[in-house]
C-alpha cells in the first residue's frame, strides 16, 4: 500500500515536485522453518520508504537543447540521494549521467520519437571499489499512448441510489 503527490507547473521550467510513500503498512515475514529459542523467527521485515524528487526543464540557446536536472531523495532505514542530469536534443536524442551517493554513478543514453522511447545506461559502483568491481548494463524500450477523451461534460450525479444522471 502506498501513496503519491507529484506537482507539475508548465509554465515555470515545467517545474515538478512529488513525495510518495510506500508500505504503508508494515509487516514482518517469517519462515516457520526457521525458530529462535522455538518460536517462529522473522527473517525480513517490510518498512515504510519515502521519496521526494524535484526536477526543472532550462532550454538553452535556441531552445534546440533542454537541460534537465533532476534531485531525488529516498528514505527508509537511511537517507539517500541521487542526482541526475539529462540533456535533450531536439526533443529526440538524450544523454545523462546520474549520481547515487555513495554507490554508482549512471552514464545514459537515448533515442525518443512521439510515444516510443529506446534508451540504454551504464552503472559503474563505485562503493567498494577494486579489481572486479561490479557494472551493469540496462537496455530499455518504453511504449506510452495517452488517453484521449471526448470534450468533457459536465455531470452529476441526480439520485447516488439510483445512479442516474443527469446534465445541466
Amino acid at each position: 500500500v502506498g501513496g503519491h503527490l507529484h506537482y507539475l507547473n508548465p509554465i515555470m521550467n515545467k517545474c515538478n515536485i512529488g513525495v510518495s510513500a510506500v508500505h504503508l503498512i508494515q509487516a514482518k515475514v517469517f519462515d516457520k522453518n526457521k525458530t529462535t529459542s522455538g518460536f517462529v523467527a522473522p527473517f525480513s521485515s517490510i518498512t515504510m520508504h519515502y521519496y521526494a524528487n524535484a526536477a526543472m526543464d532550462f532550454d538553452i540557446g535556441s531552445g534546440d537543447i533542454v537541460i534537465q536536472p533532476n534531485v531525488l531523495l529516498k528514505y527508509g532505514d537511511k537517507l539517500q540521494i541521487d542526482l541526475n542530469a539529462l540533456a535533450i536534443f531536439n526533443e529526440q536524442y538524450y544523454g545523462g549521467v546520474s549520481y547515487r551517493q555513495g554507490d554508482n554513478i549512471n552514464l545514459m543514453v537515448g533515442f525518443m520519437q512521439g510515444d516510443f522511447k529506446v534508451g540504454y545506461s551504464f552503472d559503474f559502483v563505485v562503493s567498494g571499489l577494486g579489481p572486479g568491481s561490479r557494472t551493469s548494463h540496462e537496455l530499455f524500450v518504453q511504449y506510452c499512448k495517452g488517453i484521449k477523451t471526448k470534450e468533457k461534460v459536465n455531470k452529476y450525479i441526480l439520485n447516488p441510489r439510483h445512479l442516474k444522471d443527469s446534465q445541466y
